[in-house]
């Protein structure tokens, strides 16, 4: 289990992840400097549902996510 900030929470009080037994693993918001990585996670993870449907664009993926 890991331990995160509770989003909207105010209190700065930690709530634990439930990681199904995976360890090591620390949680922490996303920043500005995450966007680009977090872009490319996107296209790849829609990338195999939109080519089945015939309309995979990796530009367009990227430009909505932004």
């Amino acid at each position: 289990m890991a331990t995160a900030t509770t989003p909207g929470s105010g209190t700065g009080r930690n709530a634990i992840a439930d990681l199904h037994g995976v360890s090591g693993i620390a949680l922490a918001p996303a920043s500005a400097r995450d966007a680009d990585r977090l872009a490319d996670i996107r296209v790849e993870a829609m990338r195999m549902s939109l080519e089945a449907l015939g309309r995979f664009d990796p530009v367009r993926a990227r430009a909505r996510f932004f």
